[in-house]
């Protein structure tokens, strides 16, 4: 059941996202797939841009923190709260 949950939410932000990628695409050309993915997102996260004084790693730590708080706050918990594990088991159980 899980499995085809993902399957489905794979296939509902493919329609909902690749029609408008290719639509950019088609109208601004490689212009913007070397803008949008070269500069903003591969730059973006491997080296300074725009002059900010922020390190290198920066926007992983962002992305970690702002896609999974619960998974870094859990990295100085000394042990797991079983009501968090009993409520996700809960979610997950048919």
């Amino acid at each position: 059941m899980a499995r085809n949950a993902v399957a489905m939410g794979g296939v509902l932000i493919a329609g909902i996202s690749l029609p408008w990628y290719l639509l950019v695409t088609w109208k601004h050309g490689e212009a913007y797939l070397a803008a949008f993915f070269g500069y903003h997102n591969l730059e973006r996260f491997t080296s300074v841009v725009n002059r900010h004084a922020a390190p290198w790693y920066f926007y992983f730590v962002i992305v970690l923190l702002g896609f999974c708080p619960l998974v870094t706050l859990s990295a100085w918990s000394d042990r797991p709260d079983p009501r968090l594990a009993a409520s996700s088991l809960a979610t997950t159980t048919p």
